[in-house]
């Protein structure tokens, strides 16, 4: 995919909807007792993942038009059996671990190779603590059920939110639900934000007495019908795609009170010097970004490559921080934006936790950038080709595990893409 330099752009977007909170609703409604409806459920392929991974464990799902309906189980999956097939999706293997976990029976659940080298044991020996019986510790796991004792645990939750928010999920089918202690740094709190949210909104209450500790007792979630809020890390590379390129981004369908961890990029972006305002429900973002910025990532990772590729066009030293766990994303996240960044001209400093860039040199230009199969580094590099022109992306198609219509949407905010790139799904305005 060949991404040429934009003229200041213009254009509205609807959203997709939210990846993080439409794996954390279908988890809640297959425990729940009762039918749910999902309405704007993400079109992602980890979704499509999380989808097929419940339906292999039993529940009844049908969707048509983005408009989901789901029949719970009124709790955990009664009779196992079969393999679930996580792919490359950490959510999957996170969150259905501990609800098959809570559940009766034999599954395997495999993935890929990537997958298999994130990391899993610290949600491993908790599940084994509270008796589930594991007969390998890695990708492909075969996972006999037994339920869930639950009760007092501690976790060690530096190396992932997702362990915690698994957790959680499943904590009301646990026999005597769960009284839970995080150790080490917290990774993504915000997600864990999320998480709660999505739980209330199927009737099951978190307590959490301090930051480090949260406490479910065990009940039954009630079916509900939820309309999933717009993506947070689609809107952040369309926004940042503003901030490099110019001119107005509008997108529609997330929601001013959003719990979507990844929408704080507009705080960022203004910071930035770029203008943020909403009208009519809309979000809109005017750039471009202006000055460096410094910001610690360790509650929003997922935000470190649509900040690189706008660190990159500005002036001055920015440092994004805090975020040694992006090395164990989909790609070393740090790694592959340093060596891209180096390739289009930017000075990088790699650093444990993060970058420091240094941008806005005559130097930047446009390169050939494999992602390394990671859908948020060929995003972040089809952005930042908005600014540099002749940029090639290897592998476009990767970017569907989160965003299927990304290149859709650049196109209808302005930007030129091949023929074909673009589809009838977004409309400029």
């Amino acid at each position: 995919m060949r991404i040429d330099a934009a003229a200041p752009l213009d254009g509205t977007v609807r959203l997709p909807g939210s990846k993080s909170e439409s794996a954390r609703a279908l988890v809640a409604a297959a425990l729940a007792r009762g039918v749910s409806r999902l309405d704007r459920l993400s079109d992602s392929e980890d979704t499509r993942r999380m989808v097929e991974g419940l339906r292999r464990a039993g529940i009844a799902i049908e969707i048509s038009e983005g408009a989901v309906r789901i029949e719970g189980r009124g709790g955990p999956p009664p009779e196992l059996g079969g393999e679930i097939d996580a792919g490359e999706t950490g959510t999957v293997l996170r969150f259905l671990l501990p609800f098959l976990a809570a559940g009766e029976g034999r599954v395997r659940i495999v993935g890929s190779p990537r997958l298999a080298g994130r990391p899993i044991a610290p949600l491993l020996e908790v599940l084994e603590g509270l008796g589930a019986v594991l007969h390998s510790r890695s990708l492909p796991i075969d996972l006999e059920a037994r339920g869930l004792r639950g009760g007092p645990v501690r976790l060690d939750a530096s190396a992932s939110s997702q362990f915690v928010s698994g957790l959680l999920l499943a904590a009301p089918a646990m026999g005597k639900g769960i009284d839970l202690s995080l150790d080490g740094p917290v990774r993504s709190r915000p997600y864990l934000d999320l998480t709660c949210g999505v739980m209330g909104d199927f009737g099951i209450d978190v307590s959490r007495g301090d930051p480090r500790s949260f406490a479910v007792a065990p009940g039954m979630y009630r079916g509900a019908t939820l309309r999933i809020d717009g993506d947070g890390g689609a809107a952040s590379f369309l926004l940042a795609a503003a901030a490099v390129a110019g001119g107005r981004v509008q997108l529609e369908g997330l929601r001013s009170d959003t719990l979507e961890p990844d929408a704080r990029i507009v705080a960022v972006l203004e910071g930035a010097g770029c203008r943020a305002h909403r009208e009519a429900g809309a979000l809109l973002l005017d750039g471009p970004a202006t000055s460096a910025f410094d910001v610690d990532l360790a509650g929003t990772p997922d935000l470190l490559p649509p900040l690189a590729a706008v660190a990159a066009t500005v002036p001055g030293r920015s440092a994004l921080r805090g975020v040694p766990h992006a090395r164990w994303k989909e790609s070393d996240r740090i790694a592959a934006l340093a060596e891209g960044l180096r390739r289009c001209g930017a000075r990088v400093e790699e650093r444990e936790d993060g970058l420091r860039i240094d941008g806005g040199g005559e130097s930047l230009r446009g390169a050939e950038i494999d992602p390394r199969r990671d859908h948020r580094i060929a995003m972040a590099f089809a952005v930042l080709g908005l600014r540099t022109g002749d940029m090639r992306v290897r592998d476009p198609a990767c970017v569907s595990k989160s965003f299927a219509g990304f290149f859709e949407a650049l196109s209808a905010l302005g930007a030129s893409l091949p023929r074909g790139a673009s589809g009838p799904n977004n409309s400029r305005s």
